[in-house]
């Protein structure tokens, strides 16, 4: 991890921290929702640069879904096998 990546995480884990109300254990918790917002919307999402906890949340989780997207649309992936397949089994049933 670079110094830049936990930099960002630290802050982000501190202002989710911040706006909980700073309760007293939850800082593995805060730690791995900031490192799960950091990694999922990278450094040239618009969210990246947020001081909003919301924003940035609301960012990864707009990430994660893009990239769902982009997994079920690739033809021959585990995904969009499954997709086809159980589409294919409902219409049968």
């Amino acid at each position: 991890m670079t110094d830049e990546k936990f930099h960002r995480i630290r802050e982000m884990a501190y202002r989710i921290w911040m706006d909980e109300g700073c309760p007293h254990g939850r800082d593995m918790d805060h730690w791995l929702r900031a490192q799960y917002a950091v990694d999922s919307i990278g450094s040239e999402s618009p969210y990246a640069t947020s001081t909003s906890v919301t924003e940035v949340l609301i960012g990864a989780e707009e990430a994660a879904e893009e990239r769902t997207r982009e997994a079920l649309a690739r033809p021959g992936t585990k995904a969009a096998t499954r997709k086809r397949s159980s589409a294919s089994s409902t219409a049968t049933n």
